[in-house]
């Protein structure tokens, strides 16, 4: 008896740890942006703009981003479609990734107008719009940094400027340098954002103050701006994945563990 008590016991645990494994191969990579290195999926960026200033342009190729020659330029990429994450089945939430390999010239111009990374409901080119970020759009999320004398900056995540922020010293080596963005949003309406190769990085979470997942998850597209005079960043790679429902494999590593018992027995 204790030896069929020890190889269900066995039995439970290799399965369940094999479920929490399948359900991390579950999640569906709705777009993929990764500027020519053979990867991509989903929808093509496109540039988006207001047009202000010379010299300014958005490469949906190369992922590099100038801003013109005017301290109120808007350049960036956005998706030229949008993704239905509520049509992937077991879908519980949404990650998107943003990598940047670095800001090439003028950080310092990042002051109060802002970079954005994040998701909109629209794929209009016009950043004045509604995918930017800019204007606090309902259905606009993400994280924005903000550099003010060149080291003070704080990340938003949330659909409007009152929504929850982090505030902490940031060094413009770091955002020189590149970092990667990212942030999940659950069908619930709570939050994570996370950051890596920032001096001081984001770890933080909540729930969405304004927006709903509900009112955003079935029409979403990818989206970065910064506005600022002459202002150089490229993009590595951007995503926008499925957050998968755990209980599914482990229902169905339960499933196999009673079949495999009962011919044990």
């Amino acid at each position: 008896m204790m030896k069929t008590e020890s190889k269900l016991a066995l039995w439970v645990t290799t399965l369940g740890l094999q479920a929490v494994a399948l359900s991390s191969l579950h999640a569906v990579t709705l777009q993929m942006n990764d500027f020519g290195a053979g990867a991509d999926v989903g929808p093509s960026l496109q540039q988006a703009t207001n047009s202000l200033g010379t010299g300014g342009s958005a490469d949906p190729a190369t992922g590099v981003i100038t801003t013109g020659t005017n301290n109120n330029s808007t350049y960036g990429l956005n998706s030229s479609s949008l993704v239905d994450v509520t049509s992937v089945a077991g879908a519980t939430g949404f990650t998107v990734e943003w990598v940047i390999s670095g800001i090439s010239q003028n950080v310092g111009a990042i002051q109060s107008n802002d970079m954005f990374f994040g998701v909109t409901g629209n794929s209009s080119t016009a950043t004045n719009g509604d995918p930017s970020l800019f204007n606090n759009s309902g259905n606009a999320i993400g994280i924005k940094l903000d550099v003010i004398g060149s080291v003070s900056s704080f990340f938003e995540v949330g659909s409007s400027s009152t929504g929850a922020q982090q505030t902490t010293a940031l060094t413009t080596d770091s955002m020189e340098d590149g970092f990667t963005l990212s942030f999940t949003v659950n069908d619930d309406n709570t939050w994570s954002a996370t950051s890596t190769g920032l001096s001081s990085e984001i770890n933080t979470s909540g729930t969405l103050a304004h927006a709903t997942y509900a009112g955003i998850a079935s029409n979403l597209g990818a989206y970065t701006s910064v506005q600022g005079n002459s202002i150089v960043y490229t993009v590595d790679s951007v995503s926008i994945s499925t957050v998968p429902e755990p209980s599914s494999a482990a229902l169905l590593g339960l499933g196999a563990m009673a079949l495999v018992f009962r011919r044990k027995k």
